[in-house]
């Protein structure tokens, strides 16, 4: 996926401003560092105010750049308005200006079920579809403004081709990739481009100390730069690590009934197999 976007090149250098919608957790935190190492100012907001303002404190005294923390629920839509507008500058940034969108929760279907209860998918879409189109709504808008720049969605490799493990969390996450391609032409002429970041298992920290294995897991450090390189490059779209990259395309063009075992014997569910 090294799709470029169409974009004039100035619209495809390195950004000095940066806004950070879902700055909590491992990836948004890793995310910030490698962005405040390219220098940049940084606006974060989420959810979690105490965790943020620890994580802007960290990287103003880190980075020596600036740092805000702010409260915002991507389910509700004033409070992003909100936050746009408290980092609204009228003066032209030396480089381009970039929105990055994290907010999302995860899932997994219960044990010998097929789906996710009826409130995990409430969930899911309110905060994984309708809230991160909440978002990108917000981010356009403030981008508009300020002649442009790039929107970074943080999405999932469940979005090529499903996952059997947590079926209406792959959904929402396609649904936000087929909305944000489908956006893209008339978005162009407002010079602004996405860049949509599908990620596989990360080997987060957990609360003992140690990480949740996962196959060809990787950090949430060196998720962070593949996601910030492939911003820089311009691309449309990056999906990592490769291994499971490959497999997860292959599971998109495969017949659906070999995908069905396939998927079965993955998954362990022996009737699927």
């Amino acid at each position: 996926m090294n799709r470029g976007n169409g974009l004039p090149s100035d619209q495809n250098r390195k950004p000095s401003r940066v806004g950070v919608v879902g700055a909590s957790g491992q990836l948004g935190s890793a995310l910030c560092e490698r962005l405040a190492g390219l220098g940049c100012d940084l606006a974060l907001c989420g959810i979690d105010g105490l965790e943020q303002d620890k994580l802007a404190e960290r990287l103003r005294e880190g980075w020596q750049i600036s740092a805000t923390a702010s409260l915002a629920d991507v389910t509700q839509p004033d409070s992003l308005a909100a936050f746009f507008a408290s980092i609204d500058d009228p003066l032209p940034a030396k480089g381009a200006n970039w929105v990055v969108i994290n907010a999302g929760i995860g899932s997994a279907r219960p044990q010998g079920d097929y789906l996710e209860s009826a409130d995990t998918i409430d969930n899911l879409v309110s905060v994984n579809f309708l809230g991160c189109l909440n978002a990108i709504r917000a981010s356009v808008s403030w981008l508009s403004r300020i002649d442009g720049g790039r929107i970074i969605v943080v999405s999932s490799l469940a979005s090529l081709a499903g996952s059997p493990e947590n079926p209406a969390y792959a959904a929402t996450k396609a649904g936000i990739r087929v909305a944000c391609l489908s956006m893209q032409p008339a978005l162009a002429k407002r010079k602004i481009a996405f860049t949509l970041a599908h990620p596989g298992f990360l080997s987060e920290r957990t609360q003992d100390g140690g990480s949740n294995w996962r196959p060809f897991a990787m950090s949430p450090d060196a998720a962070a730069d593949r996601i910030v390189r492939a911003a820089l490059g311009g691309r449309a779209e990056t999906a990592f690590p490769w291994q499971m990259a490959w497999f997860v395309r292959a599971m998109a063009m495969v017949p659906a009934g070999l995908r069905q075992r396939i998927y079965g014997r993955v998954s362990g569910d022996p009737e699927a197999a």
